[in-house]
């Protein structure tokens, strides 16, 4: 439905469209249109789309506030640029990312409903999938009875073999963590600080022992002792029967007499490579 008003006498509204909630052909005396506007507003807040620069404001003053992602106001702009002819559907589907067919739904249920076509029609509502209270309170009774300082995981393998209670691990997480029964624990990364490279050969050598089937099933495993320099890359190694302190030692010196002593090893926090009795440090 359509108001028409007329610029010269808003009496007689024939020539052109002001508003496209209701249809009225003629209105008597002076305010009776600030009258029907202002009713036709507070009727119809949820029908009447807001023009997109006022699209959240509007939202929120509307008769009943709809709660809208920051994606649906965002799409509910787009379409509100279709109907009001700034843009093209083919346009508005290729920016939401959306087919034609689905920019079209959009633009029929925005006409039908207004802003709440744009929200998504399972929001608020319970899934049917969901758990009732009262076994949630069972569970949470039996894991507190039975299964105290248990972990989900096992808590969940527990209830199963024990008391026939058949429940996913993530759900049991849930149900403890409401019920206070679980701590979710935070597992600290090793921080490795990313560093440059030395600037010299022999500033820096890098030297750990390797694990592995160097013979392809062909021998025994050995253990590979290299050593690489930080600052050119140049590799070198050789192969024992195990890591320990001859290994480290012996291929130390095999290296120092090819390339010399460096100014510094970088080892990892094998004990073998460590040394904390002061008597033989000092020598």
């Amino acid at each position: 439905m359509i108001i028409w008003q007329n610029n010269t006498n808003k009496k007689n509204v024939k020539d052109r469209p002001l508003l496209g909630l209701g249809e009225v052909s003629c209105l008597q005396g002076s305010n009776a249109i600030d009258r029907i506007i202002r009713h036709l507003k507070l009727t119809f807040a949820s029908e009447r789309p807001p023009p997109p620069h006022i699209a959240h404001q509007e939202l929120l003053m509307a008769k009943d506030i709809i709660a809208m992602s920051l994606r649906e106001i965002d799409r509910f702009r787009i379409v509100q640029g279709v109907i009001q002819m700034d843009l093209t559907q083919v346009k508005a589907a290729e920016v939401l990312g959306i087919t034609d067919r689905h920019i079209r739904r959009l633009l029929r249920r925005v006409r039908e409903k207004g802003a709440r076509g744009i929200v998504h029609r399972s929001r608020g509502r319970a899934s049917p999938n969901r758990m009732l209270k009262e076994l949630e309170e069972r569970i949470a009774g039996v894991v507190e009875e039975k299964y105290t300082g248990f972990g989900p995981t096992l808590a969940s393998e527990k209830l199963f073999e024990r008391d026939g209670i058949r429940i996913s691990k993530e759900k049991l997480r849930q149900i403890m963590m409401v019920h206070g029964l679980w701590q979710r624990k935070r597992r600290r990364r090793a921080i490795h600080p990313w560093r440059e490279r030395k600037d010299y050969f022999g500033e820096m050598v890098q030297m750990d022992g390797s694990h592995h089937a160097w013979l392809e099933g062909r021998g025994p495993r050995f253990v590979l002792m290299g050593y690489v320099d930080d600052a050119k890359n140049n590799f070198f190694g050789h192969f024992y029967g195990y890591e320990g302190v001859y290994p480290a030692m012996d291929s130390l010196e095999r290296y120092i007499s090819l390339y010399g002593l460096p100014r510094s090893l970088y080892l990892d926090k094998h004990s073998t490579h460590i040394q904390d009795d002061q008597r033989a440090i000092d020598g």
